[in-house]
């Protein structure tokens, strides 16, 4: 079958429904980028299989922003050479899908329609784990080249193209059953590792058990006798030190949990005895390197002579105070008399200089001579010395500074005191404290030091009494649980020969596991085989189209062949593509690392044509190259048309482009040459939010015959 119509709503670049005739022998779908060329092939593939790989299977991610009702809706009709009508028609609301296909007028829906469509597009998906996985990956492999995922049919993982290519030669299902069966198989062979280590744990077990019964046949009843004459003693001594537990007989089953609380309360008294003498020792330390503080009368008599000093010390501050005072008033009464005789002396110059026969201030007559003498005595008069200071006062400011002093050392000398009078005061109120504690009362303290060495004698005493008690304890311990193992004997032999059943089956149950595992391997690597042998021959038949395929392109002029490469790696099949330079001896199967990008990109659309025309059987009988041209240069470019143009005549071929010059070529080179023969041009000429503007043109056969011009 092969595409006839298409119906497009809703869908990526297609907000209001779009309808496009593909019942043609070849469709150009010419456009700029970002008309809708990709989205229309989308489409297609979307309606077959209900996901779009590169776009994560997301039905939120085909729906258009655009889309009115916000769902798209994909109708597609096929049609087969025996004029069989196929229309498929799903939809999604970006939630849930629907499908339904109407196949001459019966119409089958939702789990119906996607197994009808299964059984008419690719039947080896049915029994696939994912069916539309499988159908998804048929189409992308062999029907539809993305633009954007050219270049990974000679660049993906080598196990994943193996796996690809399964799918495509019928041998899909091979591989699911390989793989489950290793998981199955590693599955069971983790729980046979797993028994192996709970067998290991059941042997120690008996290891144990057998060891057990070797000492208890050697224990003897002498033993037995001793700890019972020895165990009302023990309990008596311990009930002395502090025990508070009441002893249970020694044939009591609560017997060993007794003795292991009575041990713990021992050892917690054995602590506080510790302590105890850790006490003692400290406070007998302390108190004989403890010295008597001085006495209240020292303290007195320091506080006297600090009152006396400071009066004293107030006395000259005062003295001191007056001296300055009187000093101060000295020096004043000296400045005022200079500060006069300078004053008249200036004024007696300036009469000086203004003397007349009158006055010059009063204008009064005046004996001048005289006036002249008495003015130029004022002017000689000699200027009084400066004021010194006071020799008394500076006695007083020594006197004062050397009290200062006194009262500092004296005041300094007191405040020590006090201090070590409080010291040993809180010391005793400490001592007292901690007496108490342990129990020791007196009447002065020279009972102190006597009492204390006694009760640290006492608390040695007691210590070695409970180490020595604790001892016992643990050896009667040891004791009643020999004695418990005796009893337990016939359940210890008991225990031994279930455990040893129970090791026999287990080592049986483990033999026949490891069995079951060798064939399992042999089935695994005969599922290997057959999956990698159907793989090889279907490659091998498909290897010449690959090579006339690849030689029609000619994109290298050194590396003039390719072929198919498989093996087998960590049990995973491996698929690469390798070129070979014949004349020079040179091959690789890294073909990145030679070819150009656009080298590259005519390899990967060799691979994908290889697949689309070697194949037996394809879901429908068409070829869609997406833009194809991308990152080809000329010469490249010219051997894919002729590809093309080969191409036709074996498959419907829907080919876009979004270079208008390479568009006019390619209906030149595909037009139709019969009337037989159809060919249409889909042009996108514009885009707008409703979806994209375009026209059909149907390219008009071309019947007359070749001829070639002779020059």
């Amino acid at each position: 079958m092969r595409l006839s119509k298409i119906a497009i709503e809703g869908f990526r670049g297609f907000a209001q429904e779009r309808s496009f005739d593909l019942d043609a022998d070849t469709v150009i779908i010419v456009g700029a980028n970002g008309r809708g060329k990709t989205s229309l092939f989308d489409a297609v593939l979307w309606g077959l299989c209900g996901s779009i790989p590169r776009l994560q299977g997301e039905d939120t991610k085909v729906i258009s922003l655009y889309s009115e009702s916000g769902t798209c809706r994909v109708r597609l009709e096929l049609q087969s050479k025996a004029a069989e009508q196929c229309v498929i028609i799903r939809s999604s609301d970006g939630k849930k899908q629907r499908l339904s296909i109407d196949v001459d007028g019966a119409t089958f829906v939702d789990t119906e329609a996607k197994y009808y469509l299964l059984k008419r597009l690719w039947p080896e998906a049915l029994t696939a784990e994912d069916s539309e996985s499988a159908l998804t990956t048929a189409i992308t492999r062999s029907i539809y080249l993305q633009q954007d995922l050219v270049r990974q049919f000679v660049e993906t993982d080598e196990q994943v193209r193996f796996n690809a290519v399964s799918e495509l030669v019928g041998a899909g299902r091979v591989t699911e059953l390989q793989l489950e069966f290793e998981s199955a198989r590693t599955a069971w062979t983790r729980a046979t590792n797993t028994q192996e280590r709970e067998a290991a744990d059941i042997r120690d077990r008996l290891t144990l058990l057998d060891t057990q019964l070797t000492r208890l046949a050697d224990m003897s009843p002498q033993d037995n006798l001793a700890t019972e004459k020895s165990w009302s003693t023990w309990w008596k001594k311990i009930g002395e030190l502090g025990v508070e537990l009441s002893a249970p007989t020694i044939a009591s089953t609560e017997a060993p949990s007794f003795v292991d609380m009575a041990i713990k309360q021992l050892r917690e008294l054995r602590r506080s005895n510790d302590r105890q003498r850790s006490l003692c020792k400290d406070m007998i330390s302390e108190i004989q390197a403890r010295k008597p503080p001085v006495s209240i009368q020292n303290i007195d008599s320091l506080l006297k002579t600090y009152e006396l000093a400071e009066q004293k010390l107030q006395a000259i501050r005062r003295a001191l105070k007056e001296a300055e005072e009187g000093a101060a008033e000295t020096r004043r009464a000296q400045l005022e008399r200079r500060e006069k005789s300078e004053e008249l002396k200036v004024l007696a110059q300036l009469a000086l200089r203004h003397l007349g026969k009158t006055c010059p201030v009063c204008g009064q007559k005046h004996d001048m001579e005289t006036t002249r003498r008495r003015l130029e005595e004022l002017v000689t008069v000699p200027t009084e010395e400066a004021v010194t200071v006071d020799d008394a006062a500076l006695k007083i400011a020594a006197d004062l500074e050397q009290q200062e002093k006194i009262c500092i050392d004296v005041k300094a000398e007191l405040d020590q005191n006090e201090k070590t009078e409080r010291e040993y005061r809180n010391w005793v109120s400490t001592r007292d404290s901690r007496l108490n504690e342990i129990g020791i009362h007196f009447e002065n303290d020279a009972e102190i030091t006597e009492k204390l060495t006694a009760l640290n004698d006492d608390l040695e005493n007691k210590n070695e009494k409970m180490v020595d008690l604790t001892e016992q304890g643990e050896h009667l311990a040891l004791k009643l649980a020999q004695i418990a193992e005796v009893a337990r004997r016939s359940e210890l032999e008991q225990e031994l020969a279930k455990t040893r059943d129970e090791m026999q089956k287990r080592e049986d149950e483990i033999i026949g596991r490891k069995k079951t595992g060798d064939l399992a391997a042999r089935i695994l690597e005969g599922l290997r085989d057959a999956s990698y042998f159907v793989v090889e021959e279907q490659l091998k038949s498909i290897e010449p189209v690959l090579r006339r395929i690849y030689t029609m392109v000619d994109p290298h002029p050194a590396f003039k062949d390719v072929r198919f490469v498989t093996r087998f790696a960590r049990g995973r099949g491996r698929l690469s593509t390798e070129i070979d330079d014949s004349h020079a001896g040179l091959s690789t199967g890294s073909p990145w690392a030679v070819l150009s990008s656009s080298q590259m990109n005519a390899l990967a659309v060799a691979v994908f044509l290889s697949f689309n025309l070697g194949m037996p059987k394809l879901p429908i009988e068409t070829a869609m190259l997406d833009d194809p041209l991308q990152s080809l240069d000329d010469i490249n470019l010219l051997g894919l048309i002729d590809l093309l143009r080969r191409t036709k005549d074996e498959r419907q071929l829907i080919v876009s482009t979004h270079d208008p010059r390479f568009g006019h070529l390619l209906q030149r080179k595909l037009r139709p040459i019969n009337e037989r023969q159809r060919t249409i041009t889909i042009e996108f000429t514009g885009w707008t939010r409703r979806g994209p503007d375009y026209r059909v043109e149907d390219i008009t056969p071309d019947l007359k015959p070749m001829r070639i011009a002779v020059t």
